[in-house]
């Protein structure tokens, strides 16, 4: 469907702007801003369309923000945390395996260096919308850096302006 379907009757689109989900944790959105509220539209996991909306009455704040990843580094924890646990087993359960007696540990410290790296490497900036529940928060996040986004300045831009009406 498209979203003119969902508009209500003389609600206008204000702004459009579309984030691309890598494939982990996001999927595609289109955001609006219309002259009544703010919408995420997209297809779901499995192709099911998604509507998602909060009227403009229950915004109340946006804010650039930036942050890491941090399941990457939990990710990351756990995994050479398993493999220290492998390393402090005694040596016979292992002992047909061609390693050297500390190779768990080494491995584990690899994993951790490398999740640790990835954490590092993850810290991405978006735009925040802040509903009158501390439940509705949104996240708008573009390709590349948020902070550095027109396109996303611009959206900010266009939903301050509705919201001073």
């Amino acid at each position: 469907m498209e979203i003119e379907d969902y508009l209500l009757e003389g609600e206008g689109v204000r702004k459009e702007i579309h984030t691309e989900g890598d494939d982990i944790h996001q999927r595609d959105w289109d955001w609006f801003v219309t002259s009544e509220r703010v919408i995420k539209h997209g297809s779901g996991l499995f192709g099911d369309e998604q509507f998602h909306d909060i009227s403009l009455e229950k915004v109340s704040g946006i804010s650039f923000e930036s942050g890491r990843e941090n399941t990457v580094l939990g990710v990351g924890l756990f995994l050479s945390m398993m493999f220290f646990v492998f390393e402090l087993l005694p040596s016979g359960i292992f002992s047909e395996l061609p390693l050297p007696s500390n190779a768990f540990g080494i491995l584990g410290l690899g994993v951790l260096v490398f999740f640790a790296i990835a954490w590092y490497d993850s810290k991405s900036s978006y735009l925040q919308l802040h509903g009158g529940d501390s439940s509705d928060r949104w996240k708008i996040e573009v390709s590349g850096s948020a902070a550095d986004s027109e396109e996303l300045h611009e959206f900010a831009m266009v939903l301050r302006m509705e919201l001073a009406g």
